[in-house]
């Protein structure tokens, strides 16, 4: 989980700080496929109390 999250946070840097130019079609095939997130919100949803 904890690489996923990293990776996440790195594209999110590139995104925002316009470090490279950035190629849409990564971009829309990461947005098409959000299971990564899916599984950070499961993990933190098994921290939170019921």
């Amino acid at each position: 989980m904890a690489d996923a999250v990293a990776r996440a946070v790195g594209f999110r840097n590139v995104l925002v700080h316009d470090y490279v130019e950035v190629d849409d079609r990564i971009v829309l095939a990461r947005l098409a496929d959000p299971s990564d997130l899916d599984r950070f919100v499961g993990a933190v949803a098994g921290w939170l109390p019921r």
